[in-house]
């Protein structure tokens, strides 16, 4: 797996790129061949597997330059739920992923594109959330929900957010919705701060074709916390199952459960 690895550094992560020397020195030390990437300098083709040094946010950068290569997520941020291991022990967990001592797990992503008169005006492809929210800050907007072309709710509130269950422990679950196995495959609708809806969450199944109408003037879609449109009344976001997945590099005695325990209840 590890012919030439792509290094892709958060620089506010690892502000004096100590942490990144460190990863460097070691998979040159063991043979392994090295190029690092920053934003708009020329991905290396070649390279086999992508390590990102950073927060979650990391991921779903490296994520969205990956390619369907694996990728292996060290955590210099300050949750790092899809990170495989944290920064603080980088030398001896790297030595087990070189020995083979690892998985590759598969993570569902949603494709999602907004409607504009029935047109397509652009699309994104996530890991974790696409969010429908208004432009401006304690303004509601107005949102109606539709599950396969059929009507399920209006929501007024502060916005409306698909996830996968990947993404269910980062916004999604802030705003009450529930926590869910990435291992499973859904996609989860949760209403954020709304007025008049009293189901939390919407959980459906991953055939399902979500649409989210824009019934306020001024709207905006956040596609995992990166890229922003803003949308107009009439617009739709409709979020799908995509045909690709998200490839994560997992220790083998990785547990999804154990991490929920240590970063979410403090290891009680």
């Amino acid at each position: 797996m590890f012919g030439k690895v792509l290094i892709y550094t958060n620089p506010t992560r690892d502000s004096d790129g100590a942490i990144t020397a460190r990863v460097e020195g070691y998979l040159k030390k063991n043979g392994v061949m090295t190029v690092t990437y920053s934003d708009g300098s020329e991905f290396a083709q070649d390279c086999t597997v992508i390590v990102a040094i950073g927060g979650d946010g990391t991921i779903l950068r490296a994520a969205s330059i990956s390619g369907g290569r694996p990728v292996l997520g060290i955590n210099a941020g300050s949750i790092g739920f899809m990170t495989a291991f944290d920064a603080d022990e980088c030398e001896s967990r790297l030595g087990e992923v070189l020995e083979g001592r690892y998985n590759v797990s598969e993570h569902m992503l949603l494709d999602v594109e907004v409607l504009r008169g029935g047109r397509r005006i652009i699309g994104a492809t996530v890991l974790n959330d696409a969010v429908v929210t208004g432009r401006h800050v304690a303004k509601t907007v107005t949102l109606d929900f539709l599950n396969d072309g059929s009507y399920m709710a209006r929501v007024r509130g502060d916005g409306l957010i698909a996830a996968t269950p990947t993404g269910s422990t980062a916004y999604s679950m802030s705003a009450g919705g529930p926590v869910v196995d990435p291992a499973l495959e859904a996609i989860i609708l949760t209403p954020v701060c709304a007025h008049n809806v009293s189901a939390p969450s919407f959980v459906l199944a991953s055939s399902s074709v979500a649409c989210i109408r824009c019934i306020s003037e001024e709207g905006l879609l956040i596609t995992d916390g990166i890229q922003r449109f803003e949308l107009c009344a009439g617009d739709e976001v409709v979020v799908r199952k995509s045909d690709k997945s998200c490839r994560l590099v997992r220790l083998q005695k990785y547990s999804f459960y154990d991490i929920i325990n240590k970063k979410l209840f403090d290891g009680r």
